[in-house]
Formats: C-alpha cells, structure tokens, sequence
C-alpha cells in the first residue's frame, strides 16, 4: 500500500539502528584509561556519557574532572585510541537492532524517504561498514566534516534534508539521545526517540524500531500536514 504523501525520516546510527553502546562504552573506557589514567574518571561517568559526542564528553570531562585532566593532545589521542579499539574482531560484536535490516522495503513501500546520519568520521565509518555492509539499511549516508560538527550542531541533519529534498514539517529524526533531539529542534524536524526513555524524558518515544514502524503505517495521516 502506498500513501499518497511524502516524508522524510533521518536515523541516527549508534544505539538506534545498531547495538553498539556497550561496545562504544569499553572502548571509550580504554582509550581514557589509556591516555590519562585507570582512576582519572568513574565508570559512573563513562555510563553516563558514553551516548553523546565526544566534544560533549570532553566538555565534561572538563566541567567534572578540571581542565588540567583533558587538554587538547588528550582529546586527540582519546579519539585515537577509541578509534583503534573498533578493529573487525570488535566490531564483529556489533548486531543490528530487530527491524533495522527490514527499514528499506518498508519505508519504500510506504512512500518515505530516508537516510543515516552518524558523529562518525568518514575512516570510523568505513570500519563499520566493511563488517556491517550498512548498505543493506540506506545508500546514504552523511557524516560531519570535523569533531566540531557533530551533533548537537545541526549540520549532518541539515545535509539529509537537502540531499533527500524533503519537507522539514513532514520530517523526523529518530534518534537515542538527548542531544540528537537537540540537533533535530536546531534543524527545524520532529524528534522521536527510541530504547532510551530514562534519558530522552518527555516526548515522543518507541521502545523498539519495529514499533515505530507499526505506528507510521497504521496511522499515516498524522504524518500530514
């Protein structure tokens, strides 16, 4: 069945299309333990951070640790390290979230376009894909240029919304964390949150993508102007 309108959904990639928060949280464990020290920062923290960009997380480092802890060659060598945690035995451990591999024909059928948007670099991003071949989800897509545009700035939203020449009031960014609704509002898109209601709060929220799914086709005509 198709209906008779077009829209849009943007998805973030981590923690919403593939289940990689625990992976993300040791190799982010690692690579601080590595750089500054076992005891620099708590596991509490790590937990507490390991959704946001690491921009954000630096900044709290800062905030929550002084700014003596994580100076700029930190940051860099951080990035690194986490970076070199994600080799393909890791990220073999990577599965994608039920109802994730099933997005194209359904959205197709349906009439909406979509896309991936991720705080990956281009290099992170090609690791996963050789392992997780994300074509089979979308064929598009974008990553920041730089650490300075990831997310919360709305940049890479910004760019789904041009490349698949949709209509900001009929598109949603489906996302895991507080920040990806903070970059949707800067974008000008609807924000839906999914498997992390203790943080995301209030709003529009599906435990699971194969709910948010079932919604979107039983109940198009919300979705219209």
């Amino acid at each position: 069945m198709k209906f008779n309108y077009l829209m849009a959904i943007i998805f973030d990639l981590d923690g919403t299309l593939i289940d990689s928060t625990l992976l993300h949280m040791t190799a982010l464990k690692n690579a601080i333990k590595s750089v500054v020290g076992s005891r620099a920062v708590s596991q509490k923290f790590i937990s507490r951070v390991v959704r946001y960009p690491l921009k954000v997380t630096f900044s709290m480092m800062r905030s929550e640790y002084g700014s003596s802890l994580i100076s700029l060659k930190n940051e860099m060598e951080i990035k690194e390290k986490k970076a070199e945690f994600f080799n393909d035995k890791n990220l073999k451990k990577i599965k994608f979230f039920k109802g994730a591999t099933a997005l194209p024909k359904l959205l197709t059928d349906i009439g909406i376009k979509f896309c991936i948007v991720t705080s990956m670099s281009p290099e992170e991003l090609n690791k996963f894909d050789k392992v997780l071949h994300l074509e089979k989800i979308s064929n598009i897509i974008i990553t920041p240029p730089n650490i300075h545009y990831e997310k919360p700035n709305p940049y890479t939203l910004k760019r789904a919304i041009k490349l698949l020449k949709a209509n900001r009031k009929k598109t949603f960014y489906v996302g895991d964390s507080p920040y990806d609704g903070i970059a949707s509002k800067r974008a000008g898109i609807g924000f839906i949150g999914v498997h992390n209601r203790e943080e995301l709060g209030r709003g529009e929220f599906y435990n699971s993508i194969p709910k948010l799914i079932d919604e979107i086709k039983r109940n198009p005509s919300r979705f219209k102007d």
